[in-house]
């Protein structure tokens, strides 16, 4: 049989039990947020990092900073569950995730990607643009990490 066939029966059953709107999520969802978003993200931070003059070992260390959010994930759902904010187990902190995450990403867009003219990349001991752009990642998988646990 045809491996296309089953996963367009696939599809069809889901459509049917949950509706289109349920499979534009679930698609927004899984490709766009996990699968490009998080990526543009990562592949945004390295020219930036460049530009610090940060070395490959040290950028390894502030990418695995920037993405522990996805580590995080079983702890936050505990948590989530057993401490309700404002009332609420779960849209509270995908509120929170989100708004935390949405000002990652104005701080990420605003972020300049190169230095003023005459100026060299930062001395390596001025490391309050790295921890400003690590966090800035990090705020970013966290809006990403979080909804994708608690409403999964």
């Amino acid at each position: 049989s045809n491996p296309c066939n089953s996963i367009l029966t696939y599809i069809h059953r889901l459509n049917r039990n949950f509706g289109w709107k349920f499979l534009v999520l679930l698609t927004s969802a899984y490709f766009g947020v996990k699968g490009v978003l998080l990526n543009l993200i990562q592949l945004a931070s390295l020219p930036y990092y460049k530009k610090l003059g940060v070395s490959g070992r040290d950028y390894q260390v502030f990418s695995i900073v920037s993405t522990a959010p996805w580590a995080m994930k079983a702890m936050i759902g505990a948590v989530s569950d057993a401490v309700p904010l404002l009332g609420w187990h779960k849209a509270s902190y995908i509120f929170a995730s989100s708004l935390a995450g949405a000002v990652g990403l104005l701080l990420l867009a605003a972020a300049p990607l190169s230095a003023p003219v005459g100026l060299q990349p930062l001395p390596r001991q001025s490391v309050l643009p790295l921890l400003w752009w690590t966090d800035v990642v990090f705020f970013c998988s966290w809006m990403l990490s979080r909804p994708m646990l608690l409403t999964a």
